[in-house]
Formats: structure tokens, C-alpha cells, sequence
């Protein structure tokens, strides 16, 4: 077993290719940024045997006697095309065979690589400094600009079965970054580009732009004048129309949560204090209206709290999918009222948002003991990502997997609403019926269709395990060990089949 002095570093990230013939090698970066260090530093690990045994890998090149590794990247289609990229001193270190490294000198910085979903002839980097975007061909051998003198604001692959590979959606600046500073002007243009060097115009004046599957989603205003934006959807590539909400209130703010199917489910903002959440009919134009109160942040307007903004810096709705069964969500609303007077419940619908109820609590735990919680004023509340970073006492999100059909766990109580301290629920028919296993904080960690539960004191750096328990298959199968641990973390391989 190979040892590290990790005190070198101040950060340690993993990488786990995905993939059957590659699982066996793990990458270790560690990365020393403290400030007041002279320099950054950084050395990458490999492992060929599951993380057995690690060899440091040299990494240098022409004039860069010590690389500065940033971040590691490994291809969907064939995770041993990896590259290690250096952008202080504007390298790439490619191998396709995750043992011999090449340097690539490019004159770009790094900041951003991506590997075609299921083509690994393209590869894409970004230059987030400069807002230049780059294509390779030959597996990240060559890089050249695209579109050659245009800042790029966002990019997407093409997506199968709607486009062929060589496609790229790209989603321009149509002012410089000078006149951006300058007038705030940042509306943009989508394009799509073809291998043969074609343009398409998309679309003009964009506010916002998005791409999930076969949906293209922008926000923009009829008039530039216009203080509130619209939604505009198009399906399969055809044009854009705008969405129809049966709401008459100001639209603020749109958020796309997520597309199942021929259905999309949408949140407005239409007051600070007031977001509601919208389901599509199949051609993803006219709304009804799913779930209202949802609970809505977005960093970048006044819907969230100071403290909110410094934990999460992007926006979310507080609603997850159960992954391993269709049509699944459990969601947090807020209870009618003023700021400050509300409170949060955890909804849950079977029928992808058509009809959201409570969640209804068993009558006894595991042990035995009553619970005394009956519908229609007592539930289950589960902690979601709000729960989960809430400065009081931050814990877990629910967590489903694809590899556990029916397993939901969360963090929880049977109560009116959501409280501080939460219990641990199980279910193992994605969310219809419940257990409540502990009666005590845990941190879980699923692993195929078995599941870790790691019962301990919440320390922002470690964990202290007084209970490591591993349930096998169903949660009454466990083995417990009283004695007190130490453990920082744990991983499960890609195939969330080991830990």
C-alpha cells in the first residue's frame, strides 16, 4: 500500500475513469495553493491496481521543468485518451494509454477541456480568460479556434440521435468585452457549426441559453426596453416559439429543471418572495402549472440569502429525481406567509409532477418505537440541497442511484415541517413506503445495491465514526463495529460496485 505525506498538500482530488476496461487505474492530484506559498505546486499519481499501489508521474516538457497540473480529464468514449492540463504554463499532457504522457505546447490557457459524448475524434477546450473556444479533430493532438475572432459565452456538443457527431452548438457574445464592460450589453447569438466549416444562425438577442437532449431553451425580450424577459422553446431543432404560462404574474426569472421525456419542467420567479414551478405538455410550448412555492435560488438576483449566495454560486430548485424509477421527485415547499414566517415541507410526486402530495410516515421505527406523525398534519420532510448546507447543520442530500432500483435514503423527520436535527429514512420502493432506521445524524454512501451508512459527529474536515455500518442488500442485513474511527472519506470505484 503506498503511503502519501499529504500534509505537502493543501488539496487531493480523485479521478475514476468510467469505463470496464480502465476502472483499474485511479488518478490522484495533489495540489498546493495555500496563500503566502512562494509558488503553487502540484503532482499527479496513478494507480493500475484499484488504487493499491500509486507511482508519481514526471511530467515535464520544453522550458517547463515542473508541470502545474490544474486538472485531469479522461474521454467518455474511451477514458484512456486522458489529458492533464497546465494552464499557467499553457501545456496538455495527452496519452492514450494512461502510462506515457506527451506534452502539447498551445498558446491558449486550458481552462476548460471536454471530450465528445460519443465521437472521440473531437475534443473541445476553452480559453475562460480570453472567452475563446477550441476544436480538435484528431483526439486532442491539434487544437484551432472556433469561431475564429469570436468571445464565446457557452458551448454544447451535438446530442445523439438529433445531430450528427460533427455538429457544435456555440453561443456567442455579440458585443466585445470592452463594450460589455461598458453599456452591459451582454445579449448573444446561438449558432450552429458543422465540421465543413458551415454557420448557422440560430438565433439573435439572446438573455440566457440552454440545451437539454432534444430541447433548446433561451430567455430573451421582445422589445430591448423591456424590463421582464420570455421563454422561447425549440424541439428537435425547429424554431423557436414562445412558451405559454397560464400565469398572469410577472415572469422575473426562468429556470429549467430538468426535460423527462416530451415534458419539461420549468420554475418562474415572479416575485421575490414567490417562485412556482411549471409542467410542459409534449411539445414543450404551453405550461400548467405543477407545484407552486417551490423553493428557488439563484445567486445572481435578489431570490436567495446572503449566506445562501456564499455556499451555492450557481442557481437550483430544491427538488430531486429518485434515479432509479421514472417520474419520481420529492420536492421542498414553502409554506404560505412573510419572509421569516415560513417553514418548509417535502412533497412527493409519482406521476412526473402532475400531482404532489405528503409523505406519509410509518407508525413505528425499526427498533420498535411509535412514531406518532398522521396525515394530513404530520409528514416526512427530507433534507434536499438546502437541507443538506444549511449553516446550522449541514448533513446529506437524499441520495437513489440507477444501480439501486426502488433504494431512496435521506436525512429527515416525521414532523409538521422540515427541522434542524434529522433522522435517517429508508425506502426500497422508490418512496412510497418508509423506514426510519436511525434516530441519529449519518452520512450515507451508496455502493451498488448495498449501501454504506456512516453514523458521526459533523466536523467540517473529518468525520469521527462512533457506528460503521454496512448494510447488505436490505437494510435489516447490517454488521456493526462500536469501536471509534477516523475516516476522511469514502470512495466507491466508477462502477459503484467496490468501496
Amino acid at each position: 500500500m503506498t503511503s502519501f505525506p499529504l500534509a505537502t498538500y493543501d488539496t487531493l482530488f480523485m479521478y475514476w475513469p468510467r469505463n470496464n476496461f480502465s476502472e483499474n487505474y485511479v488518478f490522484l492530484l495533489g495540489k498546493n495553493t495555500k496563500q503566502g506559498s512562494d509558488k503553487s505546486t502540484s503532482t499527479v499519481f496513478v494507480s493500475s491496481n484499484y488504487g493499491k499501489n500509486f507511482t508519481k508521474l514526471n511530467l515535464t516538457s520544453t522550458n517547463t521543468p515542473s508541470a502545474l497540473i490544474d486538472q485531469i480529464y479522461s474521454g467518455k468514449v474511451n477514458p484512456k485518451l486522458c489529458i492533464l492540463a497546465d494552464k499557467v504554463n499553457k501545456v496538455l499532457y495527452r496519452t492514450e494509454d494512461l502510462v506515457t504522457f506527451a506534452p502539447i505546447k498551445v498558446t491558449w490557457v486550458p481552462s476548460y477541456i471536454t471530450f465528445h459524448p460519443w465521437d472521440e475524434r473531437f475534443v473541445m477546450g476553452y480559453d475562460s480568460q480570453a472567452e475563446k473556444l477550441y476544436l480538435s479533430k484528431d483526439k486532442g493532438q491539434t487544437f484551432a479556434q472556433i469561431p475564429a475572432g469570436l468571445e464565446v459565452k457557452s458551448f454544447n456538443w451535438a446530442v445523439k440521435g438529433y445531430d450528427s457527431p460533427d455538429v457544435i452548438f456555440v453561443e456567442r457574445f455579440q458585443n466585445t468585452l470592452q463594450v460589455r464592460r461598458k453599456t452591459g450589453d451582454n445579449r448573444t447569438t446561438v449558432y450552429q457549426l458543422g465540421d465543413k466549416g458551415s454557420q448557422i444562425t440560430l438565433v439573435t438577442n439572446v438573455d440566457e441559453f440552454e440545451m437539454m437532449g432534444k430541447y433548446m431553451f433561451i430567455t430573451t425580450k421582445k422589445d430591448p426596453k423591456d424590463k421582464l424577459a420570455i421563454l422561447k422553446v425549440s424541439k428537435k431543432r425547429k424554431p423557436f416559439q414562445e412558451a405559454k404560462f397560464p400565469s398572469n404574474e410577472e415572469s422575473r426569472d426562468f429556470f429549467v429543471f430538468d426535460v423527462v421525456e416530451d415534458h419539461v419542467f420549468v420554475v418562474i420567479n415572479h416575485l421575490r418572495n414567490l417562485s412556482n414551478m411549471y409542467l410542459s405538455d409534449p411539445t414543450g410550448i404551453k405550461y400548467q402549472l405543477s407545484l407552486p412555492r417551490v423553493l428557488y435560488h439563484n445567486p445572481f438576483t435578489n431570490v436567495s440569502s446572503p449566506w445562501l449566495r456564499t455556499v451555492i454560486p450557481y442557481a437550483f430548485v430544491d427538488v430531486d429525481r429518485i434515479k432509479s424509477i421514472r417520474g419520481i421527485y420529492i420536492a421542498t415547499q414553502l409554506t404560505p406567509g412573510p419572509v421569516g414566517k415560513r417553514h418548509l415541507l417535502s412533497l412527493i410526486t409519482y406521476n412526473r409532477g402532475g400531482k404532489w402530495q405528503r409523505i406519509r410516515s410509518p407508525t413505528v421505527d425499526n427498533r420498535g418505537v411509535r412514531i406518532n406523525c398522521y396525515l394530513p398534519s404530520c409528514s416526512i420532510h427530507l433534507n434536499l440541497l438546502y437541507g443538506a448546507v444549511y449553516r446550522v447543520s449541514p448533513s446529506e442530500r437524499l441520495l437513489s442511484s440507477e444501480s439501486a432500483p426502488g433504494l431512496v435514503i435521506g436525512l429527515g423527520v416525521a414532523s409538521t415541517n422540515l427541522k434542524i436535527y434529522p433522522d435517517l429514512f429508508v425506502s426500497l420502493d422508490g418512496g412510497q413506503g418508509w423506514s426510519r432506521v436511525r434516530h441519529q445524524y449519518l452520512n450515507v454512501v451508496l455502493a451498488n445495491t448495498s449501501f454504506l451508512i456512516d453514523k458521526h459527529w459533523y466536523i467540517p474536515t473529518a468525520m469521527f465514526f462512533t457506528d460503521l455500518t454496512l448494510a447488505i442488500n436490505q437494510p435489516s442485513s447490517s454488521e456493526y463495529d462500536d469501536t471509534m474511527q477516523f475516516v476522511f472519506y469514502c470512495f466507491l470505484d466508477a462502477g459503484q460496485l467496490a468501496v
